[in-house]
């Protein structure tokens, strides 16, 4: 009888250790954000129920998710990121703009107080995307998306406007520690006042048919240290670069 019993031991074994394993495997979520008809009280799982504010969405998140974001002005309360307050991009997340359809200026981002030195900002390695947003420095933030705990790496924007830091200001500024990899800008725009549209003085940056139409006077497209100028690349667009 124990033999006869054995094989249906072992395919019970082997379904409960398929089950586990397939249990164990997480799959990726996605997250809704809304500011006009959101609470931050809502699940954020779906366009019937998405939270009002893009931090909230990032605290429900893990790793590897994505969030989606309606079009309309995010004023984002400021959290601790480095000296000053900003919006802080912890988690390694796929930000989407406009029911993901990328189009650029379709979701405004701003600091709740333009007392800040930043926007937003950005860390480490985290796997990282934006599509579609414009951060805003509304002419009275240094640096409109900083990074932040270097080296900085695997960043990519796309379809991403950068504009109106302060006069003496950068639209994009890397952290100054070497060592990042694999960061790249697709079709983003640097526009209104700033000093420099990108600037990096250790992390090399490939751009990818950037804009700039800076209006401050004397302003520098791109400003990158001496030994990342060979290692950086723009295609496309029209910049002036500067070795720092």
């Amino acid at each position: 009888m124990s033999f006869l019993c054995r094989p249906k031991k072992t395919l019970f074994f082997l379904l409960v250790l398929f089950g586990f394993f397939f249990a164990s495997e997480v799959q990726a979520a996605t997250w809704y954000v809304d500011t006009a008809t959101g609470n931050n009280t809502n699940a954020g799982t779906g366009w019937d129920a998405p939270v009002a504010q893009m931090v909230r969405a990032q605290a429900l998140a893990a790793n590897g998710d994505t969030i989606m974001v309606k079009s309309g002005t995010y004023v984002e309360p400021t959290t601790a990121g480095g000296s000053t307050g900003n919006i802080f991009f912890s988690k390694a997340i796929a930000w989407i703009a406009d029911d993901g359809s990328g189009g650029a200026g379709s979701v405004i981002v701003r600091a709740a107080s333009t007392a800040n030195s930043t926007v937003a900002a950005f860390i480490g390695t985290a796997v990282q995307s934006w599509t579609g947003f414009t951060f805003d420095g509304q002419g009275t933030i240094p640096f409109v998306m900083l990074g932040q705990t270097a080296p900085q790496s695997n960043k990519t924007w796309t379809n991403v406007t950068f504009k109106d830091g302060t006069a003496a200001g950068q639209l994009l500024r890397f952290y100054s520690t070497p060592g990042g990899t694999n960061n790249v800008c697709n079709n983003c725009v640097f526009t209104g006042t700033g000093a420099t549209g990108v600037r990096s003085d250790a992390t090399p940056v490939v751009l990818n048919n950037p804009t700039f139409s800076m209006t401050t006077s004397g302003a520098v497209g791109v400003s990158l240290s001496t030994n990342l100028i060979n290692g950086s690349i723009i295609t496309g667009g029209t910049a002036t670069l500067t070795g720092t």
